[in-house]
């Protein structure tokens, strides 16, 4: 079985000390500290630029996949590099139980009704975290259709929307 990433690469290069500073800057707003401290420590920082679909570039931190930029919501933590290099993006998470898993695995966006627990606040359109309830292991990048509090009260429909997940395109990129 071949992971052969099927996304469409135009181009992959690397970035000049001064796209190097705008990015570190970007992602200390966007993701947090620890995303800026990374970016700065990295011997190579390259951008892949992508044809199809709403994320238009990967970035790579010494090879690694560390954050997808999104056309309408920015900079995204790339799940490979939160496993790899142990680094933790400063975004609301929410914790899903266990039959929603596979679901969210499989692209599906995330219900409301499969939350069980919400650790910080977002506003519709803000970027969230999916973490496994049982072991806090994040398992998407997602973005919010809803209010963080108006899910509590839901008991159907779509709570976040699924951009990225364990094992999807942007994950095989790693491999």
């Amino acid at each position: 079985m071949s992971h052969q990433s099927k996304l469409r690469i135009t181009s992959r290069y690397s970035l000049s000390k001064r796209d190097r500073r705008e990015l570190a800057e970007k992602a200390l707003s966007e993701l947090g500290e620890s995303y800026k401290e990374a970016i700065e420590k990295c011997n190579l920082v390259e951008v892949a630029k992508i044809r199809e679909g709403d994320i238009e570039a990967v970035y790579f931190l010494d090879g690694v996949p560390a954050m997808l930029e999104h056309k309408v919501h920015g900079l995204l933590p790339a799940l490979y590099y939160i496993y790899k290099a142990g680094v933790s993006p400063k975004l609301p998470s929410v914790y899903v139980d266990t039959g929603a898993v596979s679901r969210i695995l499989n692209g599906a966006d995330v219900m409301a009704p499969g939350i069980r627990k919400i650790e910080g606040e977002f506003s519709t359109g803000g970027k969230v975290v999916v973490k496994e309830l049982e072991k806090g292991r994040p398992i998407a990048i997602g973005v919010a259709l809803v209010e963080s509090k108006n899910i509590p009260q839901m008991m159907k429909g779509k709570a976040i929307t699924n951009v990225h997940y364990l094992g999807d395109e942007y994950w095989t990129l790693s491999i």
